[in-house]
This record gives C-alpha cells, sequence and structure tokens, in this order.
C-alpha cells in the first residue's frame, strides 16, 4: 500500500518538499553544539528566576502541599499539625518544595526550550504530531495532578491516620 518501493529510493526523496523548513535549518555538529548550549543556558536562566519566586512563597507552597493532610486531621478529631524530628527537616523542607516547585513550574519554559532545538531537525508533519502530543500530555498531567490532590489524598491519608488511631498510635 505504500506508494514507494524499499529500492526507490529516488522517488522516495522527490516526495520530500524541498521547501521545507529542515533544508534551510541544516547545521554542522559544532553549529548543533552550540545551539544546544544556548538552549540551555535559557532554560536554566528560566529555572533561576522562577526558583527566586518559589524561594520567596515557599511558605505559601508548604501550606498548600500540606492543607489536605491538616483537613483530614481536624475531620478526624486532631490537631491540625507536623512534627519536625531533626533541626534542619524544616529548612531541608521548605528547600526541596521550593527547589521542585521552581522546577516544576519553570518546566513549560525547558520544554520550549527543548523543542526549539529539537524542532529545526523534524519535518512539517513530524512537528504537528509532536505538538498534538505536547498540548494533550500536559492536559493529562494537569487533570491527573488535580485528581490527586482532590480525590486519592484526602482518601489515602484518612486512610493512614484512621489505620494509626486503631492500633493506639499517636500521631
Amino acid at each position: 500500500t505504500y506508494p514507494y518501493s524499499y529500492l526507490d529510493f529516488e522517488t522516495f526523496n522527490d516526495a520530500i518538499p524541498r521547501d521545507d523548513s529542515i533544508e534551510t535549518t541544516r547545521m554542522s555538529f559544532g553549529d548543533h553544539l552550540d545551539e544546544l548550549r544556548r538552549c540551555l543556558i535559557r532554560a536554566l536562566i528560566g529555572v533561576a528566576l522562577v526558583a527566586v519566586f518559589t524561594f520567596i512563597f515557599g511558605r505559601e507552597i508548604l501550606e498548600i502541599i500540606f492543607r489536605p493532610l491538616w483537613t483530614v486531621q481536624v475531620a478526624n478529631g486532631l490537631q491540625p499539625n507536623l512534627q519536625v524530628l531533626a533541626p534542619t527537616d524544616a529548612f531541608m523542607a521548605y528547600m526541596k518544595v521550593s527547589a521542585l516547585s521552581a522546577l516544576i513550574l519553570s518546566m513549560p519554559w525547558i520544554l520550549h526550550q527543548l523543542w526549539r532545538f529539537i524542532a529545526a531537525g523534524l519535518y512539517c508533519g513530524e512537528r504537528r504530531f509532536v505538538k498534538s502530543l505536547v498540548w494533550s500530555s500536559s492536559g493529562l498531567f494537569m487533570v491527573g495532578v488535580l485528581f490527586l490532590y482532590y480525590l486519592v489524598l484526602p482518601i489515602v491519608l484518612n486512610f493512614f491516620i484512621t489505620f494509626n488511631r486503631a492500633f493506639g498510635i499517636e500521631e
């Protein structure tokens, strides 16, 4: 059903549009490395700028993350609190959450930089296909995060708290 035989390479090459931008973006190996370096630097600058924001608002981010736990604790008649077992635990939690939040929030910029590097080597049809996958994947990821935060996390936290209370374990 394929219109070209495997041995008919000249006919196959004629099927590739000559005005496609892949021909205009050909680069040497060194040029590719330069472009990759520029994309990585732009991605890291984006992460650093977002990190400033997330380190400033780290406390608020932690409150958003802990909100389901506090809600379940109150629903089970417990004081909404957390326990720190080492002097550095609260600081390390703050730093880790802020850094991971910066990485997650800057991910669209990082992926955009990655896309700029990769798209130059793809044909038009391949670019359209990848763009459709990016949008659907991003949407499904957001639905999954919301599903976890609003449905799964409260159920799981409630299970663990009631399980601990059944054995008389103090929270």
